[in-house]
């Protein structure tokens, strides 16, 4: 199975996300993270997963 690795900036986004939702429900902000890092497992298994838009950009932008 193919993995994936997160930037600098995202692991920074995500704490940022993390702490934002903490301030309310700390449960809440644990399970979004996780979700997300779900996601990213499995997009990292197979990057065609979700649907393509392409009336947003002159090329096809997938959406997951």
């Amino acid at each position: 199975m193919k993995s994936f690795e997160l930037t600098e900036a995202a692991r920074t986004d995500l704490l940022e996300i993390w702490d934002y939702i903490r301030a309310d429900n700390i449960d809440a902000a644990d399970r979004v993270i996780d979700h997300l890092h779900n996601a990213f497992v499995k997009l990292g298994g197979n990057s065609m997963l979700g649907h393509v838009r392409e009336d947003l950009a002159d090329v096809g932008i997938g959406f997951f």
